[in-house]
C-alpha cells in the first residue's frame, strides 16, 4: 500500500487494537481461578454460540443499515464494556451475562470489518490488490495476537485481571480511532437495502458460487477454531508450563503473519481456488500432527493450524466480496458467520466433552478423522465452481 492511502492504514491500526487478545492464552485458567468449573465454562460457551446464532444475521443487517463507521464504533465500545465486566465475574450467572455481552460485541463487528476493508479498497482504487491487502489484514490479526499472546502470561503473573483490563483499554482506544476514519462512499442504489428474506433467498441461496463460498468459509472456520477450546488443556497434557504458553502462542500467531503476507503471491502463482484447497489440506494435516505425533511435533502441528487457515480465508473473502454489492456486504458475511456459529454450537461442546472423557490428544485424533470429511466436501465444492467457470469461458 502506498503512503497516501491513510484510511487503510488507520483502519489497519483500529483492526489491530480490536483484534488484540490478551485474554486468549489465559481465559480458561482465569475463569478456573475465579472459582468456576470447566463444566461452567462449557455451558457458558454453548450459550455464547447460541446467542451468536440468533444475533449474526440481524446484527449484520443492522450494520448495513447503520453504516460501517457507526457500527464499528459501537462494537469497539461494547468490547471495552465486556472486558471490564469480565473482571467482575465471581459467580456463574455473571459469567453467563458477560458471555451474552461478548456475543453482541462480536456479532456487531463481524462482517462489518470485512465489508469496511473491502469498501475502502474500492474507494482507493486498489481492487487489483485485494488478495494482497486482505492478506495484510490477516497478518495484522496475527501481529495483534503475537503482541497480546506473548505478554498475556506475564501480565497474568503480575495480576490475574491485568490482561483483561489491557484488552478493555485497547478496545476503547480502537473506538476513539474509528471516529477518525472515513465512511465508505455510497451510490444511490446502496441505500436500497433488500429485505432480510430477499437477502438470504435471492442473493445468498440462488447465487450458487456465493452459496458455496459462504458455506466453505463457515466450515473451515468452525473446523479449525473449535480446537482452540482445548489448546490450553492440551498444552498442559503435553507438559508445557503455563509460563511457556506465551511462546507457544507467539509461534502459533507468527506463522499466521507469514501466511497473511504470502497469500497475495500464492494467489498469483496457483490461483485463489487451488490455494483454498491447499490451505484446507494443510490445516487437516496440522491437526493430525497434533494428535498422532510425539510432544515436539504435536506442538509444531498446533502452531501451523492458523497458518494454513489464513491461506484459505483471505482468498475466500475476496472471492465473496467480488461478487456482492456494498448494500448487503456485511449481511452476507454475517450469514457465513451464522452458519459457522451453528457448527461451533455443536462442535465446541463436543470437543470439550471428548477432551474430558478421553483426553485432549485422542480428541485431536478424532478431529483429524473429521477433517477427512471437511477436506473432501471443500475440495469437491471448489472443483465444481472451477468446472462451471471453465464451461462459461469455453461458451
Amino acid at each position: 500500500m502506498k503512503l497516501n492511502h491513510f484510511p487503510l492504514y488507520r483502519l489497519g491500526l483500529t483492526y489491530f487494537l480490536i483484534q488484540l487478545q490478551f485474554w486468549f492464552p489465559i481465559w480458561v485458567i482465569f475463569l478456573l481461578d475465579k472459582g468456576l468449573t470447566f463444566t461452567d465454562i462449557i455451558i457458558a460457551d454453548m450459550l455464547y454460540w447460541g446467542m451468536i446464532v440468533l444475533l449474526e444475521v440481524p446484527m449484520g443487517y443492522i450494520g448495513d443499515r447503520l453504516g460501517r463507521k457507526k457500527t464499528y464504533f459501537f462494537g469497539a465500545m461494547l468490547g471495552a464494556f465486556t472486558f471490564l465486566m469480565m473482571v467482575l465475574i465471581t459467580e456463574f450467572y455473571l459469567l453467563l451475562i458477560c458471555w451474552v455481552c461478548w456475543s453482541f460485541f462480536l456479532t456487531i463487528i463481524s462482517g462489518t470489518d470485512t465489508a469496511y476493508i473491502y469498501e475502502l479498497i474500492k474507494d482507493e482504487n486498489l481492487l487489483e490488490r485485494s488478495n494482497t491487502i486482505f492478506g495484510y489484514f490477516a497478518s495484522i490479526t496475527s501481529l495483534s495476537f503475537i503482541t497480546s499472546h506473548f505478554f498475556a502470561s506475564l501480565l497474568y503473573s503480575v495480576n490475574m485481571n491485568l490482561p483483561i483490563l489491557v484488552n478493555a483499554f485497547c478496545a476503547l482506544a480502537a473506538g476513539i480511532l474509528v471516529t477518525t476514519l472515513p465512511s465508505p462512499k455510497k451510490k444511490p442504489e446502496d441505500l436500497l437495502i433488500p429485505k432480510m428474506k430477499e437477502l438470504i433467498v435471492d442473493i445468498a441461496w440462488k447465487n450458487k458460487p456465493i452459496r458455496i463460498l459462504i458455506f466453505i468459509l463457515a466450515l473451515l472456520y468452525a473446523y479449525s477454531w473449535s480446537t482452540t477450546l482445548i489448546f490450553q488443556p492440551f498444552l498442559l497434557d503435553l507438559g508445557v508450563n503455563i509460563e511457556f504458553f506465551g511462546v507457544v502462542y507467539l509461534s502459533f500467531t507468527s506463522l499466521g503473519v507469514i501466511g497473511g503476507l504470502i497469500t497475495g503471491k500464492l494467489v498469483q502463482w496457483i490461483g485463489s481456488y487451488y490455494l483454498i484447497i491447499f490451505g484446507t489440506l494443510g490445516m487437516w494435516i496440522a491437526i493430525g500432527l497434533s494428535g498422532f505425533s510425539p510432544s515436539l511435533y504435536a506442538l509444531i502441528g498446533i502452531v501451523f493450524i492458523r497458518f494454513f487457515y489464513f491461506l484459505s480465508e483471505s482468498p475466500l473473502k475476496v472471492l465473496i466480496n467480488n461478487d456482492i454489492e456494498n448494500k448487503y456486504r456485511a449481511s452476507i458475511f454475517s450469514l457465513s458467520n451464522l452458519i459457522s456459529s451453528l457448527m461451533l454450537l455443536l462442535l465446541r461442546p463436543l470437543i470439550g466433552f471428548f477432551s474430558d472423557i478421553i483426553g485432549t490428544r485422542s480428541t485431536f485424533q478424532i478431529w483429524f478423522f473429521l477433517g477427512i470429511m471437511v477436506f473432501i466436501i471443500s475440495a469437491y465444492l471448489i472443483c465444481n465452481i472451477i468446472k462451471e467457470l471453465k464451461i462459461k469461458l469455453e461458451s
